[in-house]
């Protein structure tokens, strides 16, 4: 098993402990001191490590580049590849949760970190996995390209792989292959050789994650809204349009989003795009559903993707949307409102669909890993004045319980009804909460004032007392679950999706993959997630704003301990007006928006 360790410029103190520990118990395949240009030491650090960093958001992402930039240097630094012919696969708790990796060459990391200061001037890979992706960034070559031609030299002056452009799409698609799971969606026959951005226009992918996508290509994002997924990528030394649809982001159902990416195909050697019966689909759907009328070149190609998977194809709606029921249906998957509002959703066209409201609109759907194979689920389907939601049972009941202890409260929604579905689903039905998610509410600049942002900080200083009175953490207070509306008395906060609260006094609690994502933490000292939670959202949103951050590291306090003598702290800091300092970055975060659609419009 092919294996990488990097000891960073400020590690190499210990190199020669380091490799000589290596040479006495591997294969070495080569030394190499590798230099980037200084200019570019931050693009290739957001290349290198946007695997690690694809949960961070885009602020923490500019801290994390500085401080690796201090912490580990700008110098030089050295990359030993080596084989390990007997490995040993075990579980080993790692920066993504618990992981099987090969335990010889995890825990001799971990050795070389300490011996180093207890830091990360020592980077190793856990699995061939990663060897791969390191290799391929860092030299564009995969292990098996690289070890067919290990380097005879000891120096190695270049940068990682796509920083200053690529040479051209088989370039990117090479990596893309090593790197990430992805796949073309459509429109992609012209490629590699015949695409042109003035003939083809935007290349459409799926991916697991879009921050991963764009930090590892250092792709630009065009528009500042966060559900927009149009970036451009340099190639030739061309700006290439490209949109990072991706898991969870509802252009698709999410667990077809990840049948898509777990049966892609290759196509041309090159890249991959879904397999026969996703690519006709997918493409039928995105023809009826999302867009107002059926494009003419779509025609023939619904018609022969049809034919290699045995069907027939009528361009008629109602058909059309029939056709698509069937499908839908007999594989769970949902018709579901996009996140990104660009996108067209058609209604007109899903008047047809006998399937699509059985329980209203859909509006959400989840799918968490809760280890051992096993998956919650949940739909959440708008009807009328009310959400139903249809999950997994333990989700459900889980949820129904936390809202009835809630009722007391106008921030959470009102149970209506809980039931058993049959086959481990349930049925729960609570009242909506109006409104807008946090990024949505306060991405509108119009809203950016600072008699808005004191009322926000007090409604959720007010649902974390809640929270404690009850004894209750929620434990996925992100963006996407603080729903924001306006009142005539500025704003109103409501708190959606109980279903993994959890009571503080539980001693087993049920936790999937990520929860929280970039607004959890795994620090053992924390007591009260939520706390941590709304502290980094502060952060992220309001970093410029000196009462705003005295208000999270309050929160973060509060995560420790003594979680309501700061809430009510929180309560009396939050009726106060912002400072004229504040309020003037306000208004000029107003302006600069100003400025930036004008100059768009130019």
């Amino acid at each position: 098993m092919t294996h990488i360790f990097i000891v960073w410029a400020n590690g190499l103190a210990w190199k020669e402990q380091i490799l000589n520990d290596i040479e006495g118990q591997f294969l070495v395949h080569c030394n190499l001191s590798v230099k980037w240009d200084e200019d570019k030491f931050a693009d290739n650090l957001r290349v290198f490590y946007s695997r690690s960093w694809q949960h961070f958001s885009p602020s923490k992402i500019v801290e994390a580049l500085q401080y690796k930039k201090e912490y580990c240097g700008t110098g030089a630094f050295s990359v030993i590849v080596f084989d390990d012919p007997n490995p040993t696969i075990g579980l080993r708790e790692t920066t993504e949760g618990p992981r099987e990796v090969n335990t010889n060459v995890f825990d001799l990391k971990q050795k070389y970190r300490q011996m180093t200061g207890g830091g990360h001037l020592v980077h190793g890979s856990n699995d061939e996995s990663e060897t791969n992706r390191d290799l391929t960034l860092l030299f564009g070559r995969n292990v098996h390209d690289f070890l067919k031609d290990v380097p005879q030299t000891s120096e190695y002056h270049g940068n990682c792989v796509g920083v200053g452009g690529y040479r051209d799409v088989k370039e990117l698609f090479y990596v893309l292959n090593n790197t990430i799971n992805y796949c073309v969606l459509r429109n992609f026959e012209c490629l590699p050789d015949d695409y042109t951005v003035e003939g083809h226009g935007d290349i459409d992918l799926l991916v697991d994650n879009k921050q991963q996508m764009a930090c590892m290509t250092l792709a630009r994002q065009v528009y500042a809204e966060t559900y927009r997924v149009y970036h451009t990528i340099q190639i030739a030394g061309e700006e290439v349009p490209f949109d990072f649809r991706h898991i969870g982001d509802n252009y698709y159902d999410i667990k077809w989003q990840r049948h898509i990416l777990a049966n892609r195909v290759l196509a041309k050697d090159l890249f991959y795009i879904p397999n026969n019966e996703d690519l006709f689909y997918s493409l039928l759907y995105h023809a009826y559903i999302q867009k107002l009328e059926v494009k003419d070149d779509y025609v023939p190609k619904l018609r022969d993707y049809a034919e290699t998977i045995g069907l027939s194809y009528s361009s008629g709606v109602e058909h059309s949307v029939r056709q698509l029921d069937a499908f839908m249906a007999s594989n769970g998957y949902e018709y579901i409102c996009p996140e990104d509002v660009t996108v067209v959703y058609n209604l007109d066209h899903l008047g047809f669909s006998e399937y699509a409201f059985r329980y209203g609109r859909c509006v959400k759907r989840t799918e968490e890993d809760g280890g051992n194979g096993y998956i919650y689920s949940s739909r959440v389907f708008e009807n009328g004045d009310s959400y139903v939601k249809i999950g997994t049972d333990w989700l459900v009941e889980n949820e129904a319980l936390h809202l009835k202890s809630l009722q007391d409260s106008s921030r959470f929604p009102r149970l209506l009804a809980c039931e058993p579905l049959g086959n481990g689903m349930s049925k729960l039905e609570m009242s909506k909460v109006s409104g807008e998610d946090f990024a949505a509410f306060f991405g509108n600049m119009n809203n950016q004032h600072g008699s808005n942002v004191r009322r926000f900080l007090r409604q959720m200083a007010d649902v974390l007392t809640c929270f404690c009175k009850h004894d209750i953490v929620h434990r996925d207070l992100s963006p996407s679950n603080i729903i924001v509306s306006k009142s005539a008395d500025g704003l109103e906060v409501g708190i959606v999706d109980l279903g993994w609260a959890v009571n503080t006094n539980e001693e087993q609690v049920k936790t999937p993959a990520n929860l929280g994502g970039r607004y959890a933490s795994t620090n053992a000292e924390i007591k009260n997630t939520d706390c941590f939670a709304l502290g980094v959202l502060l952060m992220e949103y309001w970093p410029d704003l000196l009462s705003v951050c005295y208000v999270a590291s309050l929160l973060f306090k509060a995560s420790k301990g003594n979680t309501e003598k700061f809430l009510r702290k929180i309560s009396r800091v939050a009726r106060l007006p912002l400072s004229p300092y504040d309020e003037f970055r306000l208004l000029l975060r107003r302006h600069q928006r100003l400025l930036a659609i004008r100059d768009k419009m130019r």
